[in-house]
C-alpha cells in the first residue's frame, strides 16, 4: 500500500520503465473523506459464516494525519452454540494521498494526467467520491 514517498516514487518509477512514451496507465486510490478520517473508529459486526457459526468481528479504525495512515485492525471471534472456537487478528495500514499529492506525484514521475475520475464509471471527482481514478500518459520528450 506503499506508505511512505519513497515507495510512491519507487513504485511509479517502475511502472514508467516499462511504459514507452506516450504509454497510458490508469489506477485508483482511495480518495481522502475527511470526515472518515477524522476519529478513530470502532464498531463491532455479526453474521453467521459459511459454516453456521456465529462470528463477531471487532474493528478499529485510527488515522494518523502526520504520516496519513489509517491503520485498520480486525479481532475476530469465532462461536459455535455458546463455545469460542477461535480467535483471529488481521489487520491493514493504508495511506492516502491527497488529490494535489497526487498530481505531484504523476508529475515528477514523467506522467500527464489526462483524466480523472471519482469512480470507475467515470463519473465526476468530487469531494464525496470514494475513489479517485487516474488515467495518465507517458510525457514524450
Amino acid at each position: 500500500h506503499f506508505l511512505t514517498n519513497e515507495a510512491q516514487d519507487a513504485l511509479f518509477q517502475s511502472v514508467r520503465e516499462h511504459l514507452v512514451d506516450g504509454g497510458i496507465f490508469i489506477f485508483d486510490t482511495r480518495n481522502p473523506v475527511l470526515q472518515e478520517l477524522s476519529t478513530v473508529d470502532e464498531y463491532e459486526e455479526k453474521y453467521v459464516d459459511k459454516n453456521g457459526d456465529q462470528v463477531i468481528e471487532s474493528h478499529r479504525d485510527m488515522y494518523d494525519h502526520l504520516t496519513q495512515i489509517l491503520d485498520c485492525r480486525t479481532h475476530r471471534r469465532i462461536y459455535r452454540d455458546d463455545t469460542l472456537i477461535a480467535e483471529e487478528q488481521d489487520g491493514i495500514s493504508l495511506r492516502y494521498s491527497f488529490p494535489k499529492e497526487m498530481e505531484r506525484l504523476v508529475a515528477a514521475s514523467g506522467f500527464e494526467i489526462v483524466k480523472v475520475y471519482g469512480d470507475w464509471e467515470e463519473n465526476e471527482l468530487h469531494t464525496e467520491s470514494v475513489s479517485m481514478v487516474y488515467v495518465c500518459r507517458v510525457k514524450t520528450e
